[in-house]
């Protein structure tokens, strides 16, 4: 008869365990091979199932039975699957017998006592159990980014399609004349580049001839590369969204070129 490293009878393959978890969960594991001596001593291979209930588990999952595979960090892919020298713990609760018990069992990773195989069986299922809530956290952290970003995009296009019909007045007095600068860029940089394309619009609303509004609309580009070159703000985001509204403001004077200012702007 094979005896555990304590001298007790090891079970036979087949036999079935039910395995208390801790928390109110049970699983339960199965003798996946035969007994065999190594290192003087004799061993058998226990192989823990997928299954995890508060109830002890039907006849139907013991044949459904899948061995538990680890998805931890450092574990990821391994079976949970291990060759002991001992008999079970009293707290295992011998379910009955199965046939073709080493079926779909991978060879053991490793050797274990009953104590820290069970426990690797608990730690797995909150670790899975996390990664689900964790899994539900970031799909509704998703849908609220979704939904921020859509209103933002909605506000953005509202705001956009204000701009581009607007009157020089209107855009004189705006309060969103660079909108899209708004968290881009530090509020001080923003109000001083939104004040030259206000005043821009006003001097432009005065101005009746198109020489005459381009010399207007090239003083207001060079007055953003003075302070630019102090700033050292505008790239590409900045510098797209600045183009944007300095034609905005043009269309508005009935100069409808896009990048007007490409050939006095130096950003």
């Amino acid at each position: 008869m094979w005896k555990s490293v304590h001298g007790k009878p090891l079970p036979a393959s087949g036999e079935v365990f039910l395995v208390p978890l801790g928390h109110g969960l049970f699983s339960f594991c199965w003798v996946a091979g035969h007994a065999e001596v190594l290192n003087g001593g004799d061993f058998i291979t226990y192989a823990m199932a997928t299954w995890v209930g508060k109830k002890p588990p039907l006849e139907s999952d013991l044949d459904a039975r899948e061995v538990l595979m680890l998805s931890q960090p450092g574990e990821e892919g391994k079976p949970h699957v291990r060759k002991m020298s001992e008999a079970p713990p009293r707290s295992w609760k011998r379910l009955g017998t199965i046939s073709s018990p080493a079926r779909g069992v991978p060879k053991p990773i490793s050797y274990s006592a009953c104590e820290s195989f069970a426990w690797v069986a608990l730690r797995e299922w909150q670790w899975r159990n996390d990664r689900k809530q964790r899994d539900v956290d970031d799909a509704a952290e998703a849908r609220e980014i979704a939904r921020d970003q859509e209103a933002n995009d909605t506000r953005a296009r509202m705001l956009r399609e204000k701009r581009r019909t607007s009157s020089l007045a209107s855009l004189g007095r705006s309060k969103d004349i660079l909108f899209e600068w708004d968290g881009l860029v530090r509020t001080s940089d923003r109000t001083a580049v939104e004040t030259i394309l206000r005043e821009t619009a006003r001097v432009l609303a005065k101005a009746t001839k198109p020489a005459e509004k381009k010399k207007v609309l090239e003083a207001g580009f060079e007055r953003v590369n003075a302070w630019n070159d102090r700033r050292n703000v505008i790239e590409t985001p900045e510098r797209e969204a600045l183009i944007d509204a300095f034609d905005d403001v043009a269309h508005a004077a009935g100069l409808r070129v896009r990048d007007i200012g490409k050939n006095w702007r130096d950003w």
